[in-house]
């Protein structure tokens, strides 16, 4: 439902925020986010996700691509990905 899409969107916009993300844009099935230079997550969890996975794709200008398939939902997915990569007061 429209409500369930806009919550769904304020949760990843609070996510985002906590992980120093300056811009996220979902175009598709294809999100892209930009990180602060002091942004707080898990510079080589995220660095292992792109090695492994062809869909993520980190950029020198501190970019991130992601790739998703047509069967899921790009905002959920995002949220999850974030979320992982924040730290959680620890190094």
């Amino acid at each position: 439902s429209v409500v369930e899409n806009l919550v769904e969107v304020v949760q990843l916009k609070m996510v985002a925020r906590e992980c120093g993300v300056t811009t996220l844009k979902i175009s598709g099935f294809s999100p892209m986010i930009e990180f602060s230079d002091q942004a707080p997550i898990n510079i080589d969890k995220l660095l292992a996700m792109a090695r492994k996975n062809p869909n993520v794709r980190m950029t020198p200008d501190h970019k991130l691509h992601l790739g998703f398939e047509s069967d899921l939902d790009p905002i959920l997915e995002t949220k999850k990905i974030l979320a992982d990569l924040r730290l959680h007061g620890t190094t």
